[in-house]
Parts: structure tokens; C-alpha cells; sequence
């Protein structure tokens, strides 16, 4: 049985972490200066992003948000699913299948494998307490992963320089600690830096109107 040392870590994972290490070349960090030739700033990365802020207005109207809680677990599925079918057709998704909700243990709200599932955790869509605006952000999120993965198999148009960075985002990803949070591991990889910025935006700028 896996058990926890001190720190919190796994111990199975401490020995990845050792593994990964032994792997890594600090004398010569790939990560600090990854050969890209230009990487634009994230604000022009729309790709579709402004179609699904403009999908979160028509769905997400401050009447739904207000009575978010008082809806049948059943009704809120329905419009996870209906902005879930917006948010692909704006991204243009190839190989969007379905969203599915299932438990996805503590903390995950969402996840996406790049294989066309979206998957959303259980308590946060049937959890009257949770926020329908979580709910917006971390749709949009894990269909950004989707679109990222289908540009870095050549099913987008985008620049280059873009697909490059998503490539090397892909090929260093990790969420094992420590390095989940070198540039390339989790936290600031390019891959969650730029659907960070799809999720959040849309729940800005979709909101900006109902604000005082």
C-alpha cells in the first residue's frame, strides 16, 4: 500500500521524482531557454475564445446564475452539455465525443486527455453550491486542452511558433512535485497558462455586464 512521508508526497512518487531527476541535465535547463524563434502574447490567442464568451452570455444569463442552486440536478447537466456543444463548435473541435461527469477525486474539477472526452467532476456540476461560473471556466478549460491537442496533431491552423511551444508544453508536462512547478512541468506550462486564460476570460468578460 502507497503510503505519505512527511512532506505529503507519495512515497511511489518520491521515487519518480528521483527518476525524473536523474533524467534532467541542470546544468543545461531546456526549460529556462526553449528554442522558439517568437511566442505571441496570450491576448491574441483567440481562436475562439471571444464566440464562447459570447455563448456563456446567451446561456449563463444572470437569471440562470441566481437560480443555479434551486435547479434539478438534472437541468444543470442540460446546460453543462448545452454550453459544452458551444464551446466545441466555437473551437472547432474535430474530435470532440462527449462531456462525462464522474467522481474525479478532491480538488480535480475537470480533465481531458486530448481523445475527444471532457470530463467533469461529479461535485461540481450536482453540487447546488458550487459555482455555475467554475462551471463555465472549467468547460472552456479542458475543451482548450482538446483544441491544443488537436493543433499539435495539425488539425488547426495556428502559428507555429504557437504549436511549437503546445508541442514542448506536451512533451515536458508533469504534475509531480517538485517539478510541477518548473516553467515546462504543470503550473506555468504553456498548455495551462493558455487554457487558464480561455476559462477565465470568458467568465470576465461574459460577467462584465452584470457587474455594478
Amino acid at each position: 500500500m502507497t503510503g505519505f512521508s512527511e512532506c505529503g508526497f507519495q512515497e511511489s512518487s518520491i521515487s519518480n521524482f528521483e527518476r525524473i531527476a536523474a533524467n534532467k541535465d541542470w546544468h543545461n535547463p531546456y526549460w529556462l531557454a526553449p528554442k522558439l524563434d517568437y511566442i505571441e502574447p496570450l491576448d491574441v490567442r483567440d481562436y475562439g475564445i471571444s464566440k464562447c464568451i459570447e455563448s456563456a452570455k446567451r446561456i449563463f444569463t444572470p437569471e440562470i446564475l441566481v437560480q443555479w442552486p434551486d435547479f434539478s440536478q438534472e437541468y444543470r447537466i442540460e446546460l453543462v452539455q448545452l454550453y459544452g456543444q458551444a464551446v466545441a463548435d466555437n473551437f472547432d473541435l474535430k474530435d470532440f465525443k462527449e462531456i462525462i461527469i464522474k467522481d474525479l477525486g478532491y480538488g480535480v474539477n475537470g480533465e481531458n486527455y486530448g481523445d475527444g472526452y471532457i470530463y467533469l467532476s461529479r461535485s461540481l456540476v450536482c453540487d447546488p453550491m458550487a459555482s455555475p461560473l467554475q462551471v463555465v471556466d472549467t468547460i472552456t478549460h479542458e475543451m482548450r486542452h482538446q483544441f491544443q491537442s488537436e493543433c499539435i496533431e495539425g488539425k488547426h491552423k495556428v502559428p507555429a511558433a504557437t504549436c511549437a511551444e503546445w508541442k514542448i508544453g506536451q512533451d515536458e508536462y508533469t504534475d509531480l512535485p517538485p517539478f510541477a512547478f518548473d516553467p515546462w512541468g504543470y503550473k506555468y506550462n504553456p498548455l495551462e497558462l493558455d487554457a487558464r486564460y480561455a476559462g477565465e476570460t470568458v467568465v470576465r468578460e461574459f460577467t462584465k455586464e452584470y457587474r455594478a
